[in-house]
């Protein structure tokens, strides 16, 4: 068992509250989705870097788009893996214009076994879709800098991801068909919860047993 604990606070960046991980209590407020994939998609060595973020879209793969979270929560022509991941990545180039670099990955391979055609296709096509999507949203200038690093950018990417997959099958073992109905069942009992300043939230997850527990620790019951 591990836990991850949040915290409930002001966002000091868009304004409103919300939980943040207690572990970076300056990052952006999250609810329901984005808590539970802090808590099953992330990792304890995590420092908040972008190659970090990048070994948890790929935990996310094994989490949540193996098992057909996409079919859970919507279309699943039009809400594909690949969309909904490369989202992400127009923040992810404004990390790296504003002077961030990503970290070098270890040389990896493409993933085997019963699932490696499946991942290294959701990798594959997530890239090609976050391509066009940053390319979409820049101005020409921005545009043509993401040009010239994109080719090492990718290559990078795609060796955390698969570092990041590999992490969360070793965590969960193959139960990829269960794990979105935990991530689901997270999600759900905090969205619509309201806390208060300084209130706690610990999510308790089971690997061994795929399942999780989501217990609230208000302010005043902590220890100061």
């Amino acid at each position: 068992m591990y836990s991850v604990r949040f915290v409930w606070r002001e966002d000091q960046d868009y304004g409103g509250e919300g939980w943040a991980p207690k572990k970076f209590p300056e990052f952006n407020i999250v609810q329901g989705v984005g808590l539970a994939h802090d808590a099953l998609e992330h990792f304890a060595d995590d420092d908040g870097s972008l190659h970090g973020e990048l070994q948890a879209f790929g935990a996310m793969i094994h989490v949540r788009w193996l098992g057909g979270w996409h079919y859970m929560i919507g279309n699943p022509g039009i809400y594909t893996p690949a969309v909904n991941m490369a989202n992400d990545f127009i923040q992810f180039m404004y990390t790296i214009l504003s002077g961030e670099e990503l970290k070098a990955a270890p040389k990896t391979y493409r993933c085997r076994g019963v699932y490696g055609k499946d991942v290294e296709k959701i990798i594959d096509e997530t890239l090609i879709e976050a391509r066009k999507l940053v390319l979409s949203e820049l101005d020409d200038e921005d545009a043509a800098r993401i040009i010239e690093l994109w080719n090492d950018f990718r290559d990078n990417a795609r060796s955390w991801m698969r570092i990041g997959y590999r992490r969360a099958f070793r965590r969960f073992g193959d139960t990829s068909d269960e794990l979105p109905y935990v991530f689901k069942s997270i999600a759900d009992s905090v969205e619509n919860f309201h806390g208060s300043y300084g209130d706690e939230l610990v999510v308790q997850v089971y690997p061994k047993e795929t399942r999780a527990n989501v217990i609230f620790k208000p302010a005043y019951e902590l220890d100061n």
